[in-house]
């Protein structure tokens, strides 16, 4: 990309790195919510979500940098420099993830587990059905509501991301005469924020029994509420802006949350919700294609007085949609008459630690233990997904 000479070769390729890497997000998340139990599950994704965070702000020192000390080395602007250098930290970063990245437990081919530990990695998790892909996917898909309110809920959850997604901070810098390094600086406090609220958001879900994502969209709306008054009120004031700024990084906890949520509640059909994440992300992009272009125009900097506006409508939005997905899952739950998700189901799986061990006390084996369970497991029936 650093050799780009006009705007269409930098769309062009800007389309085909967008295509490429279009599976890593939902692809992630899909793979960890394979992998880890309910009460384990939210802070991994919050792990993987603030590593993003973790390098953005990187990324911004990292521009500071190449700017003060590379700007017009050989010849080349400093933002050619900078996607120089990226690319000497991307490819290392891809030949490990193509050799070292594992796959679902139940097809698990990474070398670096042995035949042991991937049967434990199955053992462990609750029992679902084996469904198939194929055309009975659209129905099951479309036939249930977890597309329909989490594909909603993404669209507008992404869009509360706006304020950092958008530059906002960095432009009203500009407008105000901040010098460049302060425009690249600044900002990075949001993201640090965003790290911070991801992993405090993603402790309490997880010590709460995976049982109240929902609060953390009620929790967002309630943040960046004051986030925008703060704008709406004193847009020009630094003290207003930079407090409304930093916290608006509380809405990135909703990347690690809600796809959380989707792999708690579709974990039953393994289609349906690789469906599911990758329509959010999809159709959340296809949003954020234009959104910004009616509501962010730079030509409104600095204030974003629509923009604020905007904000107000997502923010609520997602918070009744978050609602709204609670109360459908209760409805259910009390039509099954058991009340359960996934997340109640890991009594039973929790269990393979602790037998583990009692199997050293009685003398069974691991293998008499794990069959005893499994045994008990059927008796008392599977539980999934709602």
């Amino acid at each position: 990309m650093y050799k780009v000479t006009n705007y269409q070769q930098l769309c062009a390729i800007r389309f085909f790195q967008a295509l490429f890497e279009s599976s890593t997000f939902v692809g992630s998340h899909f793979i960890l919510g394979s992998w880890y139990r309910d009460d384990e599950l939210t802070k991994r994704s919050a792990i993987f979500t603030s590593s993003g965070l973790l390098g953005s702000i990187f990324s911004g020192f990292m521009q500071t940098s190449i700017h003060n000390s590379l700007n017009g080395r050989l010849g080349l602007a400093g933002w050619r420099w900078l996607f120089i250098i990226d690319f000497a930290i991307t490819v290392p970063i891809t030949i490990y993830g193509f050799i070292c990245f594992p796959d679902v437990p139940d097809k698990c081919s990474s070398f670096f587990f042995s035949d042991g530990e991937k049967k434990m990695a199955v053992r462990r998790l609750p029992v679902r059905e084996v469904t198939k892909f194929d055309l009975s996917v659209i129905k099951r898909v479309v036939g249930r509501w977890h597309w329909w309110l989490f594909s909603l809920l993404w669209v507008l959850g992404g869009e509360n991301e706006s304020y950092a997604a958008n530059s906002l901070f960095a432009l009203w810098l500009q407008a105000e005469n901040y010098p460049i390094a302060d425009r690249n600086n600044y900002p990075m406090g949001v993201y640090a924020v965003g790290i911070v609220s991801t992993l405090l958001t993603a402790l309490y879900v997880d010590a709460t029994g995976a049982k109240y994502h929902w609060h953390v969209a009620i929790w967002i709306a309630i943040v960046m509420f004051v986030s925008t008054v703060l704008l709406l009120c004193r847009p020009l004031t630094a003290s207003f802006v930079f407090a409304a700024h930093y916290l608006s990084g509380f809405s990135f906890s909703g990347q690690a949350i809600f796809f959380a949520w989707v792999n708690v509640l579709c974990y039953d059909d393994l289609e349906e919700r690789a469906v599911v994440l990758a329509s959010m992300n999809m159709f959340s992009n296809a949003v954020n294609a234009w959104w910004p272009l009616l509501f962010y125009r730079a030509s409104s900097a600095p204030k974003f007085t629509e923009g604020c506006w905007a904000m107000m409508g997502t923010l609520i939005g997602s918070a009744i949609v978050g609602v709204m997905i609670e109360m459908v899952r209760r409805l259910r739950s009390e039509g099954r008459g058991d009340g359960l998700t996934r997340g109640d189901g890991l009594t039973q799986g929790n269990g393979l630690t602790e037998n583990n061990e009692l199997g050293e006390l009685t003398g069974d084996s691991e293998e008499a233990v794990v069959s005893k369970d499994s045994q008990e497991m059927n008796r008392s029936g599977s539980v999934g997904a709602i």
